[in-house]
C-alpha cells in the first residue's frame, strides 16, 4: 500500500431528495487525520443553519478509507472528463445526490458523476466507508433532531414584530399560510425552541408580513404596562398584558373596591385619571 500523503483530507456532501420542507434535509462531513471529524447537518435548506458535531478519528479508520480509495481508482481516474460527457445511466441515485472532494500530495480531487452504474456501485462504498467514520451516537443525535424539526415544523408560529414605531404581536399558522396582527395566542407550552427553529421562523415570518420590521421575537409578546417582554405561555401572558402586571391589576383593583365605600368622590376619580395619563404617557413613548 502507499503511503498516506501527510496532506491527505476528505469533505463530503450529502443531500436528500428535493422535496418541499421540512422533509429535505443535507450535511457536511469533514475529515483531517491531525484536527479529526466534523460533521454539519442542515434541516431544510438553509444551508447558514446547522448543528455541528465533531469527532475524533482513528490511524486505522484514515488508513483504511485511503486504501479503499486506492483501490477505487479515486486518484487517477480523469474525473473532470467523466463529468463533462454523457451519463449512460441517469439518475443513479434516484432523488438523493452525493459527492466529496479528497486532498492528497497537493492536488484537490472532485468526484461527484457516476458515468455507469458499475461505476457508481464502485464509488458508492467510499461514500459509505465516509458516512461510517462518524460515530452511530452522533448520528442518532441529529437524525433525532431532523425529526424534531419535522414534527414542529407546521405548528403555529407566534410573537412579535419590531418596528420603528412600537410592536405588534402576530400569529402565523404555516399549514395555510394565514399571518394575523395584533393576535395575542398563547402557546399553551412552555417548549424551548432551538436557535434554528427560530431562525426558521423568523425567515417564515418576514417572507408572509408585509411590514417592513427591525426585528422578529419569536414565543415573546411586549408588556406595555410595565416594559418587558414575557414569553407568551399562560404561565407568563395574560391578555394584552403579562401575568405579572395582571396579578398586580387584580390585586389593585381588589383592593380599590374594599375601600370604595369608604372613598369620596374625588378619591374615586384620582386612580382613573392616573391610569389614563400613564397610559398617554406610554402611547406617546412607543409613538
Amino acid at each position: 500500500m502507499r503511503h498516506m500523503p501527510p496532506d491527505y483530507a476528505i469533505w463530503y456532501q450529502y443531500y436528500s431528495e428535493p422535496t418541499p420542507p421540512p422533509d429535505h434535509y443535507e450535511y457536511t462531513i469533514r475529515i483531517d487525520p491531525d484536527s479529526g471529524g466534523e460533521i454539519v447537518f442542515c434541516p431544510d435548506y438553509h444551508e447558514e443553519q446547522g448543528w455541528t458535531e465533531t469527532f475524533s478519528v482513528e490511524p486505522e479508520e484514515i488508513g483504511q478509507l485511503y486504501s479503499l480509495m486506492l483501490e477505487r481508482e479515486v486518484f487517477t481516474k480523469d474525473w473532470p472528463a467523466l463529468k463533462g460527457a454523457d451519463s449512460e445511466w441517469p439518475d443513479v441515485t434516484g432523488g438523493d445526490s452525493e459527492s466529496f472532494q479528497v486532498t492528497a500530495h497537493g492536488n484537490d480531487i472532485g468526484v461527484s458523476c457516476h458515468h455507469t452504474r458499475a461505476e457508481y456501485e464502485s464509488i458508492r462504498q467510499v461514500y459509505t466507508a465516509i458516512r461510517a467514520i462518524v460515530p452511530e451516537a452522533i448520528w442518532g443525535k441529529l437524525m433525532a433532531q431532523q425529526e424534531e424539526y419535522r414534527q414542529d415544523y407546521f405548528k403555529p408560529v407566534v410573537g412579535s414584530l419590531v418596528t420603528d414605531v412600537g410592536t405588534r404581536a402576530f400569529m402565523f399558522d404555516p399549514e395555510t399560510d394565514r399571518f394575523e396582527l395584533d393576535a395575542y395566542t398563547q402557546s399553551g407550552s412552555e417548549a424551548r425552541l432551538t436557535e434554528i427553529q427560530k431562525r426558521r421562523d423568523e425567515h417564515r415570518i418576514h417572507r408572509v408580513s408585509d411590514f417592513l420590521a427591525e426585528g422578529v421575537r419569536i414565543g415573546e409578546y411586549f408588556c406595555e404596562s410595565c416594559g418587558t417582554w414575557a414569553k407568551a405561555d399562560r404561565h407568563q401572558w395574560s391578555f394584552r398584558i403579562c401575568v405579572s402586571c395582571a396579578m398586580d391589576r387584580a390585586s389593585e383593583m381588589g383592593e380599590y373596591y374594599r375601600n370604595l365605600p369608604q372613598m369620596t368622590l374625588s378619591q374615586r376619580a384620582v386612580p382613573g385619571i392616573v391610569r389614563m395619563i400613564k397610559r398617554m404617557f406610554r402611547w406617546i413613548h412607543l409613538s
